[in-house]
């Protein structure tokens, strides 16, 4: 797996299994590395993701971002507000 920031994100961490962030920050540890146990091991993937009714082969790749920001994505859908 690469670490290289897919195009539709402005921002984002890649998920580690030994986190660089400060331990104050610990949610963000925490996501970090239950994020990059998914990425790894295959049978606990395919055990999370079973469970929402998605199928995992032995070629299926995950890769995983903390902290991420969208870029501005104009003319898509909006979510509704003030409801």
């Amino acid at each position: 797996m690469t670490d290289v920031r897919p195009d539709y994100l402005s921002q984002g961490n890649f998920a580690r299994l030994i986190p660089t962030v400060s331990d104050s920050k610990k949610e963000e540890r925490a996501t970090s590395i239950l994020l990059a146990a998914l990425m790894s091991v295959y049978e606990f993937r395919k055990a999370m993701l079973h469970s929402l009714q998605q199928r995992v082969g032995a070629r299926t790749k995950l890769e995983a971002w903390t902290e991420v920001v969208f870029k501005d994505c104009s003319g898509q859908v909006k979510l509704a507000t003030g409801l």
